[in-house]
């Protein structure tokens, strides 16, 4: 038991002499190495890099404090405050400085998106040159192996950990104007150095999107590959705007783009008031499931680049700002044989308010040329269905040729009032008005196609009215005889 005793109290002596020298020593150290560090963080950023004022702290845990880390020439810097770099104790001993986590608290950050694209505020913007043909140099520069950039003597950089902490993110345009803002933004993640592959085991976010939604996510074994800047996600899964999001994501050096996943019970009001806050959606209800495979190019135009499968399920919204049903209906109305008796009472129903009840609404595009193109539309409200086909643009320009189908119900509600209306319903007993819809998701277009309804009342007119006129001439008809048969050319206009 004594040995025992000797042996803590050897062991305790050892550790304080460690700790005091580590104490005494770290500012000349850290003061030896930060040269060094501004140097080796310049070559790897191709642009100045000044490290400001750095304090060193051992209790309760081993850090560097750098009070401002910039990035940039004097006139145009981009400066980050409060980086810290956790290091080993012991190596700080056998004057070492080993780095084992970084992280930053309360950086906040700039993004400008102007016709240039976008930058960090306060970076300059690389100018544009005209592209030339790489000659034989740059081409063998292009495809030899990227200069590895070391640290010096004495410093390692052995990553266990990064975060960042309560961080702000701001996008906004040319003007200055805000776009997104993201505030209280959290990021961890674990970190395991191979050679030239960085990877991140475990990775957790979370921020609000303009103080309206929260937005939490996690990953896992997300790599990057430093010599091919290849990027590869293989799961994603996130919480925003009252639903889930999971999605897999690789992306080349190249900028090849290659990504899948879903959606699943996401409120569309949330997402707009989220994104545009004070700014009304122009569709409501949950997108209960959203699923798209898809790859590409991101380089020159992405939109038209990307490419792949697409299918979209809707649930229990509305359509703002377009009365589909009372649009169609008021087209019928205006129809001769028609007449306005069907705008009331028993059209009543369709004809309140600018909105359309969305009971469902599914499709599944093809993406391809920046136009997504569907062959199965359909969309389920309380008075009608509506099934069609068309294009919608990635600037939200829709083209959609339809059928719109009322209500059994609806239909004879409708023909009881006016009986040519009768002769023109489908097999179904419902009746079938072909619709084109075109315009902007917020301002959408209903062309109900009259002519060609019209043309169906007069060909089931001509029909009946030739039947009639047949019937009298061949003497079915009761109580008729024969029926001079010249009069049978009058039913068919000639």
């Amino acid at each position: 038991m004594k040995k025992i005793l000797i042996a803590l109290v050897v062991i305790l002596l050892v550790l304080a002499g460690v700790v005091a020298y580590a104490v005494m020593n770290a500012g000349a150290l850290v003061t030896r190495f930060k040269p060094d560090i501004e140097k080796a963080a310049s070559q790897s950023l191709g642009t100045p890099v000044t490290l400001g004022k750095i304090d060193v702290a051992v209790f309760p845990d081993t850090k560097l404090i750098v009070d401002e880390f910039s990035v940039g020439p004097k006139k145009e810097r981009f400066t980050l405050k409060n980086l810290t770099f956790h290091a080993n104790l012991f190596s700080l001993a056998q004057g070492k400085i080993d780095i084992r986590e970084i992280s930053l608290d309360s950086p906040d950050l700039t993004f400008v998106q102007d016709k240039s694209g976008t930058r960090i505020a306060g970076l300059p913007t690389a100018p544009k040159t005209k592209e030339k043909k790489p000659t034989k140099a740059q081409q063998t520069s292009e495809t030899a192996e990227p200069t590895k950039v070391t640290l010096p003597d004495g410093l390692s950089m052995a990553l266990d950990a990064f975060s960042i902490k309560d961080a702000t993110v701001r996008v906004q345009n040319g003007e200055g104007q805000p776009l997104i803002t993201l505030s209280k933004l959290n990021l961890q993640s674990t970190v395991a150095l191979e050679n030239n592959l960085i990877k991140l085991p475990t990775f957790t976010f979370s921020t609000s999107l303009n103080g309206k939604e929260q937005i939490s996510a996690t990953g896992e074994n997300i790599t990057f590959e430093l010599s091919s800047s290849d990027i590869n996600i293989p799961q994603l899964k996130a919480q925003a705007f009252g639903g889930n999001f999971n999605s897999a994501v690789s992306l080349t050096g190249k900028q090849k783009l290659k990504t899948e996943g879903a959606l699943q019970d996401v409120s569309f009001q949330r997402v707009i008031e989220g994104f545009v806050p004070g700014k009304p959606s122009p569709i409501t209800g949950s997108l209960k499931s959203f699923t798209y495979n898809l790859g590409g190019s991101l380089k020159g135009q992405p939109a038209k680049n990307i490419s792949g499968e697409l299918s979209v399920d809707v649930k229990d919204g509305e359509l703002k700002g377009a009365n589909i049903a009372a649009s169609v209906l008021k087209a019928i109305a205006s129809l001769p044989f028609v007449g306005e008796e069907i705008l009331g009472e028993s059209g009543k129903e369709a004809l309140q308010g600018d909105t359309t009840p969305v009971k469902s609404m599914t499709s599944s595009f093809q993406l391809a040329g920046g136009v997504l193109s569907t062959q199965d539309f359909l969309m389920e409200s309380a008075l009608f269905d509506m099934t069609g086909k068309g294009t919608i643009s990635t600037d939200a320009a829709i083209d959609l040729k339809t059928a719109l189908l009322f209500s059994p119900e609806f239909s004879a509600k409708l023909a009881s009032k006016t009986k040519e209306l009768s002769s023109i319903l489908n097999d179904e007993e419902r009746l079938e008005v072909p619709v084109v819809l075109q315009g902007k998701a917020a301002d959408i277009t209903v062309i109900p196609d009259v002519k060609r309804l019209a043309e169906m009342g007069a060909t089931r007119a001509l029909e009946e009215g030739a039947s009639k006129l047949l019937d009298k001439a061949l003497g079915n008809e009761e109580g008729s005889s024969n029926v001079n048969i010249k009069g049978l050319g009058k039913a068919f206009g000639f």
